[in-house]
């Protein structure tokens, strides 16, 4: 057996053995097995092997397979915006309150306001004349400390 060289004809058999060509098409195969000895062999060899799956292959009652699956479980109700979004809301406010507090505590931290009292007392005392000209004493007293530091 050789193949025919008409491709086209060759891969609309099983479609023509199964009913599935339009009424042209159909006829235009036909024409073609009553001419091609190859086509009307290869079209033989898909009847035999379509008669033998079908004689092997039992029947299949698809509406009694149907019948026996489980049913669909009911849909579970859609559970309110709110609630299916809640833990998401209270991580966004939870990330804008540190966010706003650790802003503050670092404003604190690293700025010095102009009316902080940095020393409690400031004293200056001149003393006299030195080879470098007038002396200076300041004592400078941290707040609460008692404590005072001389600078010349």
């Amino acid at each position: 057996m050789s193949d025919c060289p008409n491709v086209e004809i060759r891969e609309l058999l099983p479609d023509y053995l199964g009913g599935r060509l339009s009424d042209v098409r159909r006829s235009e195969v036909s024409s073609h097995l009553a001419s091609c000895q190859d086509c009307a062999e290869e079209l033989a060899l898909l009847q035999l092997v379509r008669q033998a799956y079908e004689a092997t292959t039992p029947a299949m009652n698809v509406s009694a397979i149907v019948a026996a699956l489980p049913k669909k479980a009911a849909r579970p109700v859609m559970r309110s915006w709110r609630r299916s979004h809640a833990f998401q809301i209270a991580a966004a406010v939870s990330f804008i309150t540190l966010g706003g507090i650790s802003l503050a505590v670092a404003r604190s931290f690293f700025s010095v306001s102009p009316d902080a009292a940095l020393v409690d007392t400031v004293a200056v005392n001149t003393v006299g004349d030195t080879p470098f000209g007038n002396s200076v004493v300041i004592r400078l007293q941290e707040p609460g400390s008692g404590h005072a530091a001389a600078m010349r």
